[in-house]
């Protein structure tokens, strides 16, 4: 049971430490194209460089941008649709670069929930990998949580550092 718990929660930290939003890639300005914050530019898979491959439109790509960490997302969908992403990357302006465009994706910051009602159409997942039933049955258990179960509450949030009461919605 506890290697479960540490499994999940592990997996929500992940989860949630590797996504980031990105401005929309269609509206940004060309010429602009990601290098690494020292200007130079890592082969695909190496100094956090990811290369998702050709043919890909700009809304793609940015979704593919936003399953990584903060950084650098370059489309070039104008032409032969490449999309690269470029961890902790900057946007660099060059003349030669006419189809390129690249916004900055910041970290996302994960959407906290208490109850499945907060969350739309995703569910509240908390970091014991708990899913809540529905809105009503989430707060009804986070009560019978708070009132009965004081004592392994109390050992759990030791054990994942506070993380027993963090949800968040995914």
């Amino acid at each position: 049971m506890f290697a479960r718990l540490a499994f999940l929660s592990l997996c929500l930290a992940v989860a949630l430490a590797a996504a980031s939003v990105c401005p929309t890639i269609s509206d940004a300005p060309s010429q602009y194209y990601c290098t690494a914050a020292d200007g130079s530019l890592p082969e695909p898979g190496a100094g956090g460089r990811t290369y998702f491959g050709s043919d890909i439109s700009y809304v793609d790509c940015q979704a593919h941008c936003e399953t990584l960490t903060a950084g650098c997302c370059e489309s070039r969908a104008s032409s032969w649709g490449g999309c690269n992403h470029i961890e902790n990357g900057i946007g660099q302006y060059s003349s030669a670069h006419t189809d390129s465009k690249t916004v900055i994706c910041t970290a996302a910051s994960p959407t906290s929930c208490s109850t499945n009602a907060d969350c739309g159409t995703e569910q509240c997942v908390c970091a014991t990998g708990r899913r809540l039933a529905d809105a009503a049955n989430g707060q009804q258990h986070h009560r019978h949580r708070r009132n009965h179960h004081h004592h392994r509450r109390r050992k759990r949030h030791l054990l994942f550092g506070g993380l027993d009461s963090s949800c968040y919605c995914q």
